[in-house]
């Protein structure tokens, strides 16, 4: 539903559920929602649950990756921070988001997807148990992915990706 709209307001998506723009907000703003990873798992099964979008285990990988987002007018948006950014080359305030995406010739949708958040953010910097590298957000999803059978144990990673922790990792779960 909200896909078919170029800018999706609340309003817009009251009218085309054919219910009143209070109750929409409400939905989406006050009521209780499961947490993110169990509703990316109903929406995991939904695609593997159809021949048309099912991933297929031959011909197929899994790539890890992030990408950035220029977010220059943020002040208060979760994980923005001053960081090199991709898109522009340079160091300004950024978004950036590590995905898991499943690829074949004829398809490919995102499995996982972590915001990542700079050391700066953590009272103890890297020391801090809660900070996460890129690195080792796609270990986590590695771990997640070796006891989904659904998807391929082929991993492609960008070469900025590759440390002996991930190597020894793959080889120790048996993934190419």
């Amino acid at each position: 539903m909200v896909a078919e709209y170029k800018r999706c307001t609340v309003d817009r998506m009251a009218g085309k559920a054919q219910i009143s723009y209070d109750n929409a907000r409400y939905a989406l703003t006050r009521s209780k929602w499961p947490s993110l990873n169990q509703l990316n798992d109903v929406r995991l099964d939904r695609i593997c649950a159809h021949r048309a979008t099912a991933p297929k285990k031959e011909n197929c990988a899994n790539v890890f990756d992030d990408t950035n987002n220029p977010k220059r007018y943020a002040r208060k948006t979760e994980g923005v921070a001053y960081q090199h950014c991709g898109v522009t080359g340079d160091v300004e305030k950024c978004l950036t988001t590590v995905f898991a995406t499943y690829s074949a010739p004829d398809k490919h949708f995102p499995i996982y997807a972590q915001t990542y958040r700079v050391a700066d953010d953590f009272p103890l910097g890297e020391a801090d148990p809660n900070f996460r590298s890129k690195i080792d957000i796609v270990i986590n999803f590695v771990h997640r992915l070796a006891r989904d059978p659904r998807f391929p144990t082929t991993d492609v990673v960008d070469c900025w990706y590759m440390s002996a922790k991930l190597i020894s990792l793959e080889e120790a779960l048996g993934r190419t």
